[in-house]
């Protein structure tokens, strides 16, 4: 293609609300015409009050119509400029082009009909039966657009569940996308958050044998196999990968993705991304089997819903229900209790609301529910090391948050019974070198929060040595040990 088709094609964004509007006031206004008739004819006073309703209704019909095929010619041409692709590009297109053709015939039919016999009311009743359709096709066409351009359930995703319901068994909406919103931890990682990132906003150029720079995104094989400029996906490093590089450029640097033109990558997204790279790249787990930090919760319950645990596994042991007297002691204490799993008694206890007001004493509180608790967020409390006692009593705890509070060595020194420990954070309390060494014993232990404490990179090391699957994070880049984020 040459300049001059690039241009006009580029002139599609704003040409393409025109027909929208022509054509949706031209029903308006027939609506209003047919009342107004019906109503006089039921005065029986002769008049013809829908006739400045009709006329309009004509202008607007006959203008949507030729804007719409000024849509549907400049939307042409700017798909075939390269940079779009893919089914919703492909139905997209399809729809635009039905729509341009119903608005020209229900046009004509409008036409014929007056001219032969404006007061007939089969022959006006073909048009607004056409009218009807040509308002179908209208929405549908619009939701592709939208969705070509926002990304998938831009639209449909706060629909009314009738709503989606209809537009899933007209094929318009993904059934298996519809369920995937309510499955929390238990989704697939790939197929529910990664995949549908990459269609919004990557499979138009990097698709099947002819994707750009050699690189294909729509298939597992294609992601592993990369594309001219090196490996898309590096698992385990998202640094080293092509995809993250190029999603982080600046805008105006050519090699940039999505290219100029195309709306950037949302940065929740492109984190998502980075995350699930970070995390290995798989394309079979669950996200309950991968680690979540905090910051990533958000991101991904805005795709999947909510997630009950984060990264930490649920207990095996088996547990009786849990004592309303015991919970209501707890609470209070000033601490939130919050049920995991309708089918288990395992609880989060948060002591958010308590803020630093909460003291030490304020934990007696847990030993009626000690077996109970997986997860403890003790966050900007004004928790001690005497607080280390009944947090060791917590056999079943999985995900432990000390972070801003007072907590130093002396405490980390009693916390060696909490075996089924995966998630600790640390962040800005008092805990140095040597407390940290109290944790070596702590096998299931996965992820660990240092930053702002007087932890050395030596003192990681030692740990590290002892417990080589942990990932320690102390706020830098990350070595070759695993340590840091």
């Amino acid at each position: 293609m040459n300049e001059w088709t690039l241009f006009v094609g580029r002139f599609h964004p704003l040409l393409v609300h025109l027909p929208i509007g022509f054509l949706v006031l031209a029903a308006l206004f027939e609506v209003v015409s047919s009342w107004r008739q019906s109503s006089a004819r039921s005065a029986d006073n002769g008049s013809a009050p829908g006739t400045p309703w009709r006329e309009a209704a004509a202008a607007a019909l006959v203008a949507g119509t030729a804007c719409a095929v000024a849509a549907v010619a400049t939307g042409y041409l700017l798909g075939h400029a390269g940079g779009y692709g893919g089914a919703t590009f492909d139905r997209h297109q399809f729809f635009g082009i039905v729509t341009a053709a119903a608005a020209v015939a229900t046009t004509l039919v409008r036409t014929i009909a007056m001219l032969r016999a404006p007061a007939n009311r089969p022959q006006m009743a073909i048009y607004r039966v056409c009218l009807a359709i040509l308002m179908l096709l209208v929405g549908v066409t619009g939701h592709l657009g939208g969705t070509l351009t926002h990304g998938e359930g831009y639209l449909s995703d706060h629909a009314p569940g009738f709503v989606r319901s209809a537009l899933t068994r007209a094929g318009i909406l993904d059934a298996s996308a519809s369920a995937t919103a309510r499955l929390g931890d238990q989704a697939v990682v790939y197929t529910a958050v990664v995949e549908p990132i990459l269609r919004a906003d990557c499979i138009q150029c990097h698709r099947g044998e002819v994707g750009s720079g050699g690189l294909t995104l729509d298939t597992p094989a294609g992601i592993r196999k990369g594309g001219d400029h090196g490996a898309a996906v590096v698992p385990g490093r998202a640094l080293s990968s092509e995809i993250i590089r190029r999603i982080w450029l600046a805008a105006d640097d050519k090699r940039a993705m999505p290219p100029r033109g195309r709306p950037a990558m949302r940065p929740s997204d492109a984190t998502i991304l980075r995350w699930w790279i970070d995390q290995g790249a798989p394309f079979d787990k669950r996200i309950a089997d991968l680690d979540v930090p905090d910051e990533m919760r958000p991101m991904l319950e805005g795709a999947v819903g909510p997630l009950r645990r984060g990264g930490p596994r649920m207990p095996t042991a088996t547990l009786g229900p849990l004592d309303p007297a015991a919970v209501r002691a707890v609470e209070r204490a000033g601490l939130s209790v919050i049920r995991l799993d309708d089918k288990s008694s395992f609880v989060e206890v948060n002591a958010a609301n308590a803020g630093a007001s909460f003291s030490d004493q304020s934990l007696a509180a847990l030993r009626g529910i000690a077996p109970h608790v997986v997860w403890l967020d003790l966050s900007g409390t004004a928790t001690t090391d005497e607080a280390a006692g009944a947090i060791a009593g917590l056999s079943n705890l999985t995900r432990l948050h000390l972070n801003r509070t007072r907590m130093g060595d002396a405490g980390l020194a009693r916390l060696g019974s909490l075996q089924q420990l995966e998630y600790l954070n640390l962040y800005g309390t008092r805990v140095t070198d040597a407390g940290l060494q109290h944790l070596a014993g702590l096998r299931k232990l996965k992820r660990l929060y240092v930053w702002q404490t007087a932890v050395t990179p030596a003192g990681v090391e030692r740990l590290h040595a002892g417990l080589p699957g942990l990932q320690v994070d102390t706020g830098s880049k990350p070595d070759s040990a695993g340590t840091g984020q």
